[in-house]
């Protein structure tokens, strides 16, 4: 069992554990157990939780936490990276992918950026 601060992070953004679980496709007692420190998400349904939430996996997590169970140093856990505002109906599909692909948001784009880069013939 561990610390966490799933709590604070779930206050904040004003959702509850069962709308957060049902975004996440994690039943409700999964989610609980998550929230106790008794149980962890896998790794893209951790990062899709950090997205949704709107947090830093520091936030949730101590370091020593995130370096054992995701294998991620004290940077890459800080990293917030970069945000970009997508036009609405990009944001509808890069959302639908993402839920159909069972990963997050930044995933989906970046699997979508990853495609066009390596398709020479769609950009200069």
């Amino acid at each position: 069992m561990c610390n966490t601060g799933w709590k604070k992070v779930l206050d904040r953004c004003g959702r509850s554990q069962r709308s957060t679980a049902q975004a996440l496709n994690v039943n409700q007692a999964e989610l609980s157990l998550v929230m106790q420190g008794r149980a962890f998400l896998t790794p893209e349904k951790f990062d899709r939780a950090c997205e949704l939430l709107g947090c830093r996996p520091t936030e949730v997590y101590s370091d020593e936490v995130l370096a054992f169970m995701y294998g991620r140093t004290k940077e890459q856990a800080r990293k917030r990276g970069l945000r970009v505002e997508l036009e609405p109906k990009q944001q509808e599909f890069i959302e639908t992918m993402a839920e159909r692909e069972g990963t997050s948001k930044s995933r989906m784009v970046n699997a979508v950026l990853e495609y066009v880069m390596n398709r020479r013939d769609l950009w200069p």
